[in-house]
Order: structure tokens, then sequence, then C-alpha cells
């Protein structure tokens, strides 16, 4: 779902972001900002960004397995707060 149209992208109504960095300013700007979603939940995302880069840039970045769950756990949340804003949106259920 696309709240507001931010660009033209290949297909894709709502633009095309080449970077993770773009798309979650976009996300923070259209829903966080405007009070669709918590801000809390601005600041998981940016979190699980973080967390992205260092494992995927960083030469030996080691993550337990207690940091694997917790990271899940937050990704599972906000999944589910994003389906949930789908649905209220659309009136459509899967």
């Amino acid at each position: 779902i696309c709240k507001v149209p931010v660009g033209k992208g290949k297909g894709n109504p709502c633009g095309d972001f080449k970077k993770h960095k773009t798309l979650i300013a976009t996300f923070n700007k259209e829903f966080v900002a405007s009070g669709i979603f918590p801000r809390e939940m601005g600041k998981k995302v940016s979190m699980l960004s973080i967390v992205r880069e260092q494992s995927d840039y960083e030469d030996f970045y080691i993550v337990s397995k207690q940091q694997c769950k917790e990271q899940y756990m937050i990704a599972e949340e906000l999944v589910k707060q994003i389906y949930g804003y789908i649905v209220n949106e659309t009136g459509q259920n899967g």
C-alpha cells in the first residue's frame, strides 16, 4: 500500500528506493511523523537497519543468539503493525 506517491519508480507508484536509508527516511516521514505509527516504531526500524548494516559491512560482526531473537521479535512486531494498518486501510484480510 502506498499512502503518498513519492517518485517515479519502475512500476512502483511509491518510488524506486535504491538505498535502505531513503526508504526508511520516507517511511518515517510519511508514516511515523504523520502519527500513523508510533515514534517507537520508527526507532525500532532504524535500530534494525543499523544492525543490518553492521552485519553486512563489518568484517567480523558476530551476533549472539539472544540478539538474533530480539531482532526477530522486533521485526515480527513491526510486520504485524504494518499488516494491521494495511487491513484497516483496504478492508482486505490476506
